[in-house]
């Protein structure tokens, strides 16, 4: 089960499938904001294996680290790409060491360094 921020950077970061499934919930939700300005996923990824997918694609295609942080009053994590420059946050609702649902606001309009 999930034990702590940390292990939430980890499996972000490392794009390790079986490792983030082992905590995803059967019913996981991601939600994706990216406004008028960046192409995410516009319709929300479901299942444990779809958004596990959705991770290490991300992974594959750019380097980032996570950082644990406190964004809009709620626990997150904040995600920089390689060069330093604020990608965006990631919340997580987590219930019972599953991670239920995944809020990854990466609209430039609503973020700040």
């Amino acid at each position: 089960g999930l034990t702590e921020n940390r292990d939430q950077r980890w499996l972000v970061e490392t794009g390790d499938v079986d490792g983030l499934m082992a905590i995803l919930s059967p019913g996981v939700r991601l939600q994706a904001d990216g406004g008028a300005k960046l192409h995410v996923a516009r319709n929300p990824v479901t299942g444990p294996d779809r958004v596990a997918r959705y991770f290490q694609g991300l992974h594959a295609r750019r380097n980032f680290d996570a950082v644990p942080c406190v964004a809009n009053g709620e626990p997150a994590l904040r995600v920089r790409t390689g060069g330093g420059h604020l990608t965006g946050y990631l919340f997580m609702a987590v219930h019972a060491g599953a991670i239920e649902e995944f809020w990854f606001v990466l609209n430039p309009d609503k973020i700040r360094s």
